[in-house]
């Protein structure tokens, strides 16, 4: 970047002397050409070195300045305003290069930030779908083994329910077995759930009775509906 910048130095410095050395000699026409071709030069400078405010500020000042002194040294009117028009540009010039320097910089600024920000959003998508594997092996895992002393509580319960038939205690063993059955059921949909996770899972949809889902309900919300003081009714 250094030996950028004093290139770019010397290069303007020269173009820079050497309207210094030819105006206060030349003719009108010629002064006016040398002119243009250094406003010019000045001009596509300032595109080029936009990333750089400092390198921006060299090649206008060590370009411009010689030229609107080599304006004015030619002694008359016309030399001295265009000196004095060369120098307004010169300020124009420079103020241009420090706004689309800093516009160029907010730019690669705001680059770098979406994609940090793109970065980072990958990460924590990363994060999240290793979470939803971790659950979905989680639930398949449990489900799996709740299912075993699931199975042997629903053969004890249904020996006992045979046991007592007849007995007063008949109907407490039939909600056991019920409640047996929908902690088994929960089971088998955390299974459910991981399978559907993994994709493995493909819909058949059927009819069946609302009503058998209700006393479920029921069965699970009553105790708590009464504790509150809710009377609880369901209409299939």
């Amino acid at each position: 970047y250094r030996v950028y910048l004093v290139c770019n130095a010397a290069n303007a410095c020269l173009w820079g002397a050497a309207c210094l050395k030819f105006l206060p000699g030349a003719s009108t026409t010629e002064a006016v050409l040398v002119m243009i071709l250094a406003l010019g030069m000045a001009s596509g400078g300032v595109s080029t070195n936009t990333p750089s405010r400092m390198a921006a500020g060299i090649w206008l000042t060590g370009l411009l300045v010689p030229l609107a002194a080599g304006l004015a040294a030619r002694g008359n009117a016309l030399g001295i305003t265009l000196g004095a028009a060369t120098l307004a540009y010169w300020m124009i010039a420079l103020e241009y290069a420090m706004r689309q320097s800093r516009a160029l910089i907010d730019s690669l600024n705001l680059q770098i930030e979406n994609r940090r920000l793109v970065d980072l959003l990958r990460q924590q998508k990363s994060i999240a779908e290793q979470a939803n594997r971790d659950k979905s092996r989680f639930l398949a895992s449990a489900s799996h083994d709740l299912r075993q002393p699931m199975h042997a509580l629903a053969l004890f319960a249904a020996s006992l329910e045979k046991s007592l038939a007849g007995s007063t205690l008949l109907p407490t063993v039939s909600n056991m077995m019920r409640a047996v059955d929908a902690l088994e059921q929960s089971c088998s949909a955390m299974l459910d759930l991981s399978k559907l996770d993994a994709g493995v899972v493909e819909p058949n949809l059927q009819s069946f009775p609302i009503r058998d889902v209700f006393r479920r309900l029921h069965m699970h919300c009553a105790g708590q509906a009464e504790e509150l003081g809710l009377g609880l009714r369901f209409k299939p």
